[in-house]
C-alpha cells in the first residue's frame, strides 16, 4: 500500500503544472472522494435525502471524468489511479452505509457484492504492487455503472419500499457482472503469465500446446524457487561470517 501511495504522489507531480483542462478530470474525480466521506456522515446525522443526493452526484462524476479525459486527451496515470481508488472507496462507503437500512435479503446481497468487489480490488492491487498496468474491460465498466445504480436504488428503496423488488433484481445483476469481471481479470492474468513464460524461455506462443505451457510454467516456478533458496543460503553464510 505504501508503494502504491508513493506512485500516486509521483504521478501527481507530473500533472500539477499542466493546464487546468488537463487536471479537470482528476478534480471531478476528487468530488467523488469528498462525497464518499460525507455520505455516511449524513446518514448518521439522520439526513438520508442529502446522502442520496451526494451518492447521485458521485455516480454522475464517475461517468463524466472519464469522458472529459478522453474528449480533451487529458488522460494521466494519476487520474487513472485516483479514479480506480475512488471507485472502490465510493462503492464500499455506499454499501456499508446501505446494509443498515435494507431488509434481510437485500442485506445479504449487498454483503456478497462487497465481498466480490474486495476480491476484484485484490486482483487489481496485486498488479499495481508489481508495477503492472490494470486493463479495464468493457464488462468492468458496465459492472461499475450497474453497481452505482443498484446502490442508489437501495438507498431510495429504504424510503420507498415499493422499490425493494427492483433493487433485488439490480443487485443480482451486479453480482453476476462482478463474477464475470473476476473471470475476465483472471483470464487476463493467465495470458500475461503465459506471455512472460514465452518471452523468458524463447518459446513460440503459436506452437505451444497446453501441456508444453504447463511444463514451462512448472520449470519457471522451479527456477524461481531454486533462486530464492540460493539467496537464503547466501544470506545465512554472510550471517555466520
Amino acid at each position: 500500500m505504501k508503494e502504491a501511495w508513493k506512485e500516486l504522489v509521483k504521478d501527481f507531480k507530473e500533472i500539477k503544472d499542466k493546464p487546468f483542462i488537463y487536471k479537470l478530470p482528476s478534480i471531478i474525480t476528487s468530488i467523488r472522494l469528498i462525497a464518499t466521506i460525507l455520505i455516511p456522515m449524513f446518514f448518521i446525522l439522520g439526513l438520508p435525502i442529502v446522502a442520496i443526493a451526494l451518492a447521485g452526484i458521485g455516480s454522475i462524476s464517475d461517468a463524466v471524468d472519464g469522458k472529459l479525459a478522453r474528449k480533451f486527451n487529458a488522460s494521466s496515470n494519476f487520474g487513472a489511479k485516483l479514479d480506480a481508488m475512488c471507485d472502490k472507496l465510493f462503492i464500499f462507503s455506499l454499501g456499508i452505509s446501505l446494509i443498515t437500512l435494507l431488509p434481510v435479503l437485500s442485506k445479504i446481497l449487498v454483503s456478497i457484492m462487497l465481498i466480490n468487489e474486495a476480491n476484484i480490488t485484490r486482483i487489481n492491487m496485486s498488479k499495481v504492487f508489481v508495477h503492472k498496468k490494470v486493463k479495464t474491460t468493457q464488462i468492468g465498466r458496465v459492472k461499475m455503472v450497474v453497481l452505482c445504480v443498484s446502490l442508489l436504488l437501495g438507498f431510495i428503496s429504504s424510503l420507498l419500499p415499493i422499490l425493494n423488488i427492483p433493487t433485488i433484481i439490480s443487485l443480482l445483476t451486479a453480482i453476476g457482472l462482478q463474477l464475470s469481471t473476476m473471470k475476465s481479470y483472471k483470464e487476463q492474468n493467465l495470458e500475461e503469465k503465459k506471455e512472460e513464460v514465452v518471452i523468458k524461455n524463447n518459446v513460440s506462443l503459436e506452437t505451444m500446446d497446453s501441456n508444453e505451457y504447463e511444463k514451462q510454467m512448472l520449470y519457471t516456478l522451479k527456477q524461481s524457487l531454486e533462486n530464492n533458496i540460493n539467496i537464503e543460503q547466501e544470506k545465512r553464510k554472510e550471517l555466520h561470517l
